[in-house]
């Protein structure tokens, strides 16, 4: 039987799993700037990041599937880690990267992201936050999530998240 904390994590990662497949998030609001923002971009599909624990560098991405608002032009990306850090503790990760994300128009926007990730019994949830620093869309504030596995192979961890949804949201 799993403690009561493992339970709620868990049932905290399905609640953020159904959210994303229902499409929820596209909007989101601070409690900081008590201010309400829209969705501008709007990725999912799978992705893969992998952290060397030893060294803390970290590579990965995944292509994905997209909608912008008020164009049918954008319908999807490639997500690249380009530079990143990362530190370890347990069953926690947090990333610190610097990513591309390279439409299928040519167009591009570079994004600098702080992800974290947990480990579940059951899998592993990822949530993430940051802002766009280059390229279309920018200014605008980046958010993702996602769920799925993590294998471990020597000094490489790889988060293999099956369901994962980013959005840059402007100001």
């Amino acid at each position: 039987m799993f403690s009561s904390t493992t339970r709620r994590v868990a049932a905290g990662a399905a609640a953020v799993a159904g959210a994303l497949s229902l499409g929820l998030g596209t909007t989101s609001a601070s409690a900081a700037d008590d201010d309400t923002t829209a969705a501008v971009l709007r990725c999912t599909g799978p992705v893969s990041f992998t952290v060397n624990v030893s060294t803390g560098a970290v590579f990965g991405g995944g292509n994905l599937r997209c909608t912008v608002a008020g164009t049918p032009f954008v319908t999807s990306a490639a997500l690249t880690v380009l530079a990143g850090s990362a530190t370890a503790s347990g069953g926690f990760v947090r990333t610190t990267t610097l990513d591309r994300l390279l439409y299928n128009t040519g167009e591009e926007t570079s994004v600098s992201a702080v992800r974290d990730y947990t480990n579940l019994g059951s899998g592993t949830l990822e949530t993430g936050r940051g802002s766009a620093v280059g390229g279309r869309f920018t200014p605008s504030r980046y958010s993702d999530a996602g769920v799925g596995s993590t294998t471990q192979a020597g000094t490489l961890r790889t988060f293999s998240l099956s369901q994962y949804t980013l959005t840059l949201n402007v100001p």
